[in-house]
């Protein structure tokens, strides 16, 4: 089957579209609705990290994670986003590396240029984030959003809000 004829793979590069727009709105509740109910959300610590369970990682959330994380954002008395944060996702042409049409699952590829802004204080990551895509209905949905910073061994900065 060409996935390009059915449409499918400007519907998963849509996908990655839209989530990073979410995030740069702030609509961290759209946001998490993206994901299946056990999809998570992880930041590896190293280069080549195997997995978020047996390694420390920068940040792996699960569904109660992000819904704590998220909740922490709405608060107005959140001091660590006061003045106002905002960030910005600039990305490449999402890849397709994998498509399992069978089982209905999917994974994309994107690189990326992250900027967030807290006042007068700006920080700029560059990486590339991973998805681990399925179908549940006739939505696609994150098993896994996978973001690896290319310094990520070094001190980085204190981010706020998700990349």
């Amino acid at each position: 089957m060409d996935i390009a004829s059915t449409g499918l793979m400007e519907e998963l590069r849509e996908f990655v579209y839209h989530e990073a727009d979410l995030l740069d709105k702030q609509r961290f509740d759209e946001w998490k609705a993206l994901f299946t109910g056990d999809g998570f959300y992880w930041m590896p610590l190293e280069r080549e990290q195997p997995d978020p369970v047996h390694h420390t990682s920068l940040i792996y959330d699960d569904a109660a994670l992000m819904e704590l994380r998220i909740e922490r954002m709405k608060d107005p008395r959140a001091y660590s986003l006061i003045p106002a944060v905002y960030c910005n996702h600039l990305l490449s042409r999402p890849k397709i590396d994998t498509v399992d049409t069978e089982a209905q699952r999917f994974e994309v590829q994107a690189n990326f240029l992250y900027t967030e802004v807290r006042g007068d204080v700006l920080h700029r990551l560059s990486g590339t984030s991973y998805y681990s895509l399925c179908r549940e209905g006739d939505a696609l949905k994150m098993r896994r959003k996978k973001v690896t910073i290319i310094n990520c061994e070094s001190p980085l900065p204190p981010l706020q809000l998700y990349v």
